[in-house]
């Protein structure tokens, strides 16, 4: 979808049916675009030892925003909602 004003803008965002279906998607771009081959590979290191952090599968997802403390944000949430 792009701005009304700018139809011929280079980036848009997408729009999607309900929340599932962009977590879905989110899943499916973490698992095969080449910019989080980072953290796949973490994530996979991370599994077998059976221990996670977070910190570091973070460093795998920089290309997901533009803004530069992303990382630093989802991981308070992470903190914040006591997640294991």
């Amino acid at each position: 979808m792009k701005p009304l004003e700018l139809p011929d803008a280079e980036v848009g965002v997408k729009k999607y049916q309900n929340k599932c279906d962009s977590v879905r998607d989110m899943i499916r771009i973490l698992n095969t675009h080449p910019a989080y081959t980072l953290f796949r590979e973490r994530k996979e290191q991370q599994i077998d030892a059976g221990k996670w952090n977070y910190r570091e599968l973070l460093e795998g997802m920089t290309a997901w925003s533009t803004n530069p403390d992303y990382g630093a944000i989802i991981l308070s949430a992470i903190v914040d909602n006591q997640l294991p």
